[in-house]
């Protein structure tokens, strides 16, 4: 990979997860933390943002390894829970409204 690309490439990354913006927003939230849960929050959230861009990043041979098959399977496994999680907010939704 030539060096312009690796520069390009970070450069993009940290204007788009912009850390030095999302700081105030993370120290809002986590007000009134003990300083050592605070540094585990934030490796936690680090970790979980480093396996996000891992996958992306082998997103491609991933799917090249599912296949098409493999594919429309995960498209519809990924269909299935996105109905469940739906049909559960509304029964939360009604429990919430009816009282129940």
């Amino acid at each position: 990979m030539p060096l312009e690309y690796l520069i390009s490439a970070a450069v993009t990354l940290f204007v788009v997860v912009d850390p030095i913006g999302l700081a105030p927003t993370f120290l809002s939230v986590t007000t009134g933390i003990p300083d050592a849960v605070r540094r585990d929050v934030a490796l936690r959230a680090a970790v979980i943002a480093g396996g996000i861009l891992l996958v992306f990043r082998l997103a491609t041979r991933i799917g090249a390894a599912l296949g098409t098959t493999g594919s429309m399977l995960l498209s519809r496994l990924q269909g299935v829970l996105l109905a469940s999680l739906a049909v559960q907010f509304v029964i939360d939704g009604l429990r919430a409204v009816l009282g129940g």
